[in-house]
């Protein structure tokens, strides 16, 4: 009896592979993507990279500023258009502890954003200890701020004099003389300290972000749908292998051998295609995000690129050795299948053992004569036996 496979099976089996090749070819990412990307643990190493670390203060005092000079009519006083300065004396004034908590905070509720574990209106971060600070300093800020301007003419100066109260939108960006320059900082100091309590206890990110770069219902509907199907297709795609297998199960051989082609050429086509893209994985993360990036703060869009480089290079790396993985498993599933031996096989073989065996007996058998003629042939030839035995 010979084992061939049904032909509905056959087709089958080919229908499947169509379908579990594109499935597993990104299967292989999904373990990886799920336990380095979306984890928080896998970005906090870049806040320990003394580069990165420079940019922090910068992209906070870029957003104080902002902050301090929002005005109804989108207007400031013309003594505050150097913006570069003031940005430059407000990174002085950052709290170092509340900077070091304020960056693992926001990584943390960003990333739970994304897991669905939290609505977008609840990525806040507390800036009680930033405007306590800026409040305690204000008179410092105003002093140097006043300090990096260009001296104002003698014209310019003398609009000063004797003025005890004095109107910051009317004043030239200039520095007053020593005599005037008290009036001016004790006015600035008091903005400073009027927009610093006007700032609310907590920041919205999403109110920070600009609007080209957040995803709207609609799009977050699609990325929910999306993140679920990638999370089941691992399970999918075993399942459909188990069905494959199932399908070629009357012979072993061709079923680990289908198997084992399966996983060797899409392993193999992974790792070929994904040491391609480490070699250049920063230059083409750059290509993709600068558009994006161009959007924000200079020094954010730095930063967010750094980050995505830097954890984007930990997903490939542990997606590689997965795939390494999966072609070994492949190989060692076509040794296998080379190594078994059909059930045609096995039957050929014991036939060829029985049949000589059966020979053999039937020889060893006596030939017992059954008609007179060889009954008298056989009685001569035993007489001769004797004559010759006697002789």
């Amino acid at each position: 009896m010979k084992s061939k496979l049904p032909i509905y099976n056959q087709i089958g089996a080919v229908l499947l592979t169509v379908i579990v090749i594109p499935a597993l070819f990104i299967s292989f990412f999904t373990g990886p993507f799920e336990l380095i990307i979306f984890k928080p643990a896998s970005y906090y190493s870049i806040l320990e990279n003394a580069e990165y670390k420079e940019e922090f203060p910068r992209v906070v005092s870029e957003i104080v500023t902002d902050q301090l000079l929002s005005t109804d009519e989108n207007t400031y006083p013309t003594i505050l258009a150097n913006k570069e300065s003031l940005k430059t004396i407000l990174m002085h004034y950052l709290p170092e502890e509340w900077m070091n908590g304020i960056i693992k905070d926001v990584i943390d509720k960003v990333i739970a954003y994304l897991n669905f574990k939290t609505p977008y209106t609840s990525i806040e971060v507390d800036i009680t200890d930033l405007k306590t600070n800026l409040i305690l300093n204000s008179s410092l800020i105003s002093d140097e701020y006043l300090l990096s301007l260009d001296n104002c003419t003698v014209e310019e100066d003398s609009e000063l004099d004797g003025k005890e109260i004095i109107d910051l939108y009317t004043l030239p960006i200039c520095k007053p003389s020593a005599e005037n320059r008290k009036i001016v900082s004790s006015t600035l100091s008091m903005m400073v300290e009027d927009k610093a309590n006007q700032l609310p206890a907590t920041i919205n990110l999403i109110g920070v972000i600009p609007g080209g770069m957040i995803l709207g219902d609609k799009s977050f509907y699609y990325y929910s749908i999306t993140r679920w199907v990638f999370r089941l297709l691992p399970f999918v795609t075993l399942l459909l292998l188990f069905f494959i297998a199932y399908l070629l199960k009357n012979n072993k051989k061709i079923m680990r051998k289908w198997s084992g082609l399966i996983i060797t050429t899409i392993s193999a086509i992974n790792l070929i295609s994904l040491l391609v893209i480490l070699i250049g994985f920063d230059q083409f993360t750059g290509l993709i995000f600068n558009r994006y990036f161009s959007l924000v703060i200079a020094g954010f869009g730095y930063v967010l690129l750094g980050m995505i480089q830097n954890v984007g290079n930990q997903a490939l790396l542990w997606v590689i050795a997965v795939s390494g993985s999966g072609l070994l498993f492949g190989l060692v599933l076509l040794l296998s299948a080379r190594l078994t031996k059909s059930k045609d096989t096995v039957i050929k073989e014991s036939e060829k053992k029985t049949i000589p065996d059966i020979q053999s007996d039937a020889s060893k058998k006596e030939i017992i004569p059954e008609t007179i003629e060889e009954i008298e042939e056989q009685e001569k030839i035993v007489k001769k036996e004797k004559k010759k035995g006697k002789g």
